[in-house]
């Protein structure tokens, strides 16, 4: 820990980041605590790792886009159970400085590996894993896209694999079942459905996962969201229930709703 320790602290600018990168993965695997404090420490004292994922577009000789050892890094940590809960703390804290990516490698595509309803790539349990995200929608910007997309019929690409330790053992990750995944897809929507307040973009977002549900829930759902319209100022009431109507009618839902 102190050897890792002692060659992060010599990293202050964003060269001397994009050269260590290349190395990253092994330092994390010697010492995971040493390489996490180093990265949550630069979101409070910067030194050039934010600059280094800022500057995305890869090096003019070599295309190589250093940030990504940075990520492949942090991914071994969310398989570690000491260590996942602040590797996703960094990573929807990272994500929330919307920084534009080139490529697909981003703190958003390891979060939606990692919050996925039918995959497990992280040592969280389905309890936990449900928690985490609930926290994130209440603490983070970006986090209720994220769990919205992890909803039914949201996923436009196939879950991909987290970077594993070389030699560092890690924890075994538990296996899904299909109560599992059930379980996960309504406590995402419960989630969604609190979190949307008056924000028509949601809710029909929201409507478009409904088809997976069994009616109970839908029913649930458009009480939910009859309840906001109804707090709404006139103007907004009636502009928003128009296009809810609409979603209803082209998903061709019954709903016993009042939307008079």
């Amino acid at each position: 820990d102190n050897i890792v320790t002692e060659i992060l602290d010599t990293i202050d600018t964003k060269e001397r980041w994009a050269y260590i990168s290349q190395y990253l993965s092994d330092l994390c695997e010697a010492s995971p605590e040493s390489f996490l404090c180093k990265i949550e420490n630069e979101l409070l004292h910067p030194q050039g790792l934010l600059e280094l994922f800022k500057k995305n577009d890869g090096d003019i000789f070599t295309a190589r886009n250093y940030y990504i050892n940075v990520l492949w890094a942090v991914e071994q940590l969310i398989q570690q159970k000491k260590y996942v809960f602040r590797a996703l703390e960094w990573l929807w804290k990272l994500d929330a400085y919307n920084i534009k990516y080139s490529i697909s490698n981003t703190p958003r595509a390891i979060l939606e590996v990692v919050f996925c309803a039918w995959i497990n790539e992280s040592s969280l349990s389905v309890d936990s894993k449900i928690e985490q995200a609930e926290k994130a929608i209440n603490n983070y910007p970006n986090a209720w896209d994220i769990i919205e997309s992890e909803l039914p019929n949201g996923r436009n690409s196939i879950c991909s694999t987290l970077s594993k330790p070389k030699y560092r053992k890690i924890d075994e990750l538990d296996t899904l079942n299909m109560n599992d995944v059930n379980k996960t897809y309504i406590k995402y929507l419960k989630m969604c459905v609190t979190a949307a307040n008056d924000n028509e973009e949601r809710w029909i977002k929201i409507i478009s996962h409904l088809s997976s549900y069994d009616t109970t829930i839908r029913e649930e759902v458009f009480e939910k969201l009859l309840s906001e319209c109804n707090q709404m100022i006139d103007n907004k009431k009636v502009k928003i229930k128009d296009k809810i109507r609409n979603e209803i009618f082209r998903h061709r839902y019954f709903c016993t709703a009042d939307w008079s």
